[in-house]
């Protein structure tokens, strides 16, 4: 299993710091029962 963050930003903004401060990030829409929890 891969070690992951999940992080359920409220906002446009804080989904865009998010993006900006961890460079790894990927943004998921739907598709949740792909990953591996």
């Amino acid at each position: 299993m891969y070690e992951f963050k999940y992080h359920r930003p409220a906002t446009v903004r804080q989904a865009a710091n998010l993006l900006v401060k961890n460079e790894d990030a990927k943004v998921i829409a739907g598709g949740h029962t792909l990953l591996p929890v």
